[in-house]
């Protein structure tokens, strides 16, 4: 519907009603992370639906996105999606991930890693990265793969929850 043209409403309607109509439990749901990227690139529009605020990574920062958070499709049957207008700046990534990323635990306690953990670690591979020399096409990999190798070992082992991450970025084209 998204390469259609459809309204990101109409969509995310969509989307809810086949949840509802194909579900096997009528507890399933879904958490949504949606990013519409302005063409020039330096701004968007972020739906969350019960789901992670992701983060944006620019040169000098690593913040989450902060937008209204709905409920999920599969809770309520709601036709309003509200979204935030995000700047994003000129050179730029966003890391969206799963919640089972951030539930596993940091040690023998009952702590979890949490945003603010994943912040910490994402800022240590960039300050580790940093001194290997400028990011290449492969920095994203390479900071995923950090990320969740870390958490895993934080937790002690495989997470106990759904796990995916995805990272966009944008980079003024070079001379």
């Amino acid at each position: 519907m998204i390469l259609a043209g459809r309204p990101v409403g109409e969509t995310l309607t969509a989307l809810q009603q086949v949840l509802e109509h194909e579900r096997q439990h009528d507890r399933l749901f879904a958490t949504i992370c949606m990013l519409s990227v302005a063409p020039d690139r330096t701004m968007g529009y972020l739906r969350l639906a019960g789901h992670p605020q992701p983060l944006l990574i620019s040169e000098n920062d690593v913040r989450e996105l902060e937008a209204p958070v709905s409920l999920p499709p599969g809770i309520s049957s709601t036709t309003e999606w509200p979204s935030a207008k995000v700047g994003l700046g000129q050179s730029w990534s966003v890391l969206m991930y799963t919640d089972g990323l951030i539930e596993g635990k940091t040690g023998s306690g009952a702590e979890r890693l949490g945003s603010e953990g994943l912040i910490r670690l994402v800022e240590k591979h960039r300050a580790q990265a940093a001194a290997d020399g400028p990011p290449d096409r492969s920095a994203n990999e390479r900071l995923i793969d950090a990320v969740i190798t870390t958490a895993r070992e934080l937790n002690g082992g495989e997470l106990d929850d759904d796990l995916a991450v995805l990272a966009l970025s944008c980079a003024p084209a070079g001379p």
